[in-house]
């Protein structure tokens, strides 16, 4: 039964997906046998992860996080020559996209010659899968995945064995940057069904003994069920803590209000939504500890990783990264990410446009690392708002700084000229809020744009209760999603 199983991989721990009737007798198993289960799915997967190749390449990611910039970039173009002979060998699409480029591979050298080639983008792989992949190199070993897209257009591509690897190698170094190691105690609140929705007492989590890994069902977490988490939480102590930024805030915000603290992690690890500020604070207040935000996606194109002075690092041996710079109202720095991976060469990624914006920065930071800084993870461009002028605005959530008795708040624009902003009261919330959040909203979009506020008990979540603070449903003629 296990083999008929998908075993996803969710911030290095791992869940299950069911297939068909196979979801109910999972769910009719008792606990402890549903944790069996779960921790024989986890050593299948860790032996993916930390198998072959894995010390020695952690080992040597560890050393090259020192490099010089230029140490750094020769790195990157000699990663950039192998990739370009693979995919010439290897890959039909490609093949095609230099014929058409009139470049041959020779020709690319070197970084600055990746301009000769267009932009990949989403479309270009839902439609040619088969040409870009590999999928004749049997010795790849690869497997199929799949991103469901923020507007439901998914894709599917592929991971070779070496990839997931490589993947968690990068995640490994990350860890280690808090003092942590991967497998370390750990508890997990990812987005995956780990008990039955149907559950109505605890146990809401699962042990996966692979990885020391107790993993928490987003799902069930509410004010009645708080009690139970948190003195889970606080039994098992876990060394650290990794979730949706979301899900740790909620979770910190029940800890304050119950008057139920905390024993602190050595840290806590957020992945897969922005982080807010706000949640930020919350989150290191609750658990007395740092959070080490991580930016990853499903392609496996690029990585970022925040460091113990607070700054963030883009994982320049992971890949290259470019900026697409064509956005109004933002500075010279700040641009859509162009990705070439080194990571994957299941669905090789050259140049591809994959519809996040980042800000670089030029500084160095004092923890010593080459690594490029990047000053802020502007987040997707269907999380950024259009003013009524065409200017993009994203990371809004300052607005909400001083809005004490906000607990939760979304924007939702539609139309160009209307924003709809959805509130999640806290007790005390009035009149007098709601003016000061209207006033912040006029300072920075003008009285061109409509303001309608609606308070509600919660914020609905998206598929996999990923939780966006913004959300935008105008066309743009400049990314594809």
């Amino acid at each position: 039964m296990l083999d008929r199983f998908i075993v996803a991989s969710e911030f290095g721990g791992v869940a299950i997906q069911s297939i068909g009737t196979l979801e109910k007798a999972y769910n009719l198993m008792p606990s402890i046998a549903q944790d069996i289960f779960v921790s024989a799915a986890g050593w299948n997967f860790a032996r993916k992860k930390f198998g072959k190749g894995f010390s020695d390449f952690l080992a040597h990611i560890e050393e090259t996080q020192w490099w010089t910039k230029d140490e750094l970039i020769e790195y990157q173009n000699e990663k950039l020559r192998e990739l370009i002979g693979f995919v010439a060998e290897n890959s039909r699409f490609y093949r095609k996209v230099m014929q058409r480029a009139g470049v041959k591979p020779s020709e690319i050298r070197e970084v600055s010659d990746l301009k000769r080639l267009p932009y990949l983008e989403k479309d270009d792989i839902r439609n040619n899968i088969q040409e870009i992949s590999p999928t004749h190199r049997k010795d790849l070993r690869l497997e199929q995945r799949h991103t469901s897209g923020t507007t439901g257009a998914g894709m599917h591509f592929y991971w070779d064995s070496s990839a997931i690897m490589k993947e968690y190698a990068f995640v490994a170094r990350h860890r280690r940057w808090a003092s942590v190691e991967p497998l370390d105690l750990q508890a997990t609140f990812g987005g995956r069904i780990v008990v039955p929705i149907s559950r109505k007492e605890p146990p809401f989590w699962r042990t996966n003994l692979a990885e020391r890994q107790v993993f928490f069902s987003m799902y069930h977490v509410s004010r009645g069920n708080a009690p139970h988490y948190l003195k889970k939480l606080r039994d098992l102590s876990p060394i650290f803590i990794q979730g949706y930024p979301s899900m740790l805030s909620t979770i910190a915000m029940f800890s304050e209000e119950l008057g139920m603290p905390l024993d602190g992690p050595k840290a806590i690890f957020t992945s897969s939504e922005t982080l807010l500020e706000s949640q930020r604070v919350s989150i290191e207040d609750a658990f007395q500890c740092k959070a080490f935000d991580w930016y990853g996606n499903s392609e496996l194109c690029a990585s970022i990783g925040q460091c113990e002075r607070g700054n963030y690092h883009l994982n320049a041996e992971y890949g290259i990264v470019e900026l697409d710079r064509d956005f109004r109202g933002m500075d010279g720095n700040t641009g859509q990410m162009i990705c070439t991976s080194f990571v994957n060469y299941g669905t090789p990624l050259l140049r591809y446009r994959i519809g996040d914006l980042i800000r670089l920065s030029d500084s160095k930071c004092p923890c010593g690392r080459g690594l490029p800084v990047v000053s802020e993870i502007v987040g997707r461009l269907d999380d950024m708002i259009m003013t009524p002028e065409g200017v993009c605005i994203g990371r809004i959530d300052h607005i909400f700084k001083d809005a004490t008795n906000v607990r939760e708040a979304q924007v939702i624009q539609e139309k160009v000229d209307e924003l709809r902003i959805l509130i999640v009261p806290r007790e005390g919330f009035s009149d007098s809020d709601k003016d000061n959040l209207e006033r912040e909203f006029r300072i920075r979009f003008g009285g061109g744009m409509s303001l309608e506020f609606e308070i509600v008990s919660s914020v609905p979540r998206e598929e996999g209760k990923k939780f966006r603070s913004v959300i935008s449903k105008i066309g743009r003629d400049t990314h594809d999603d």
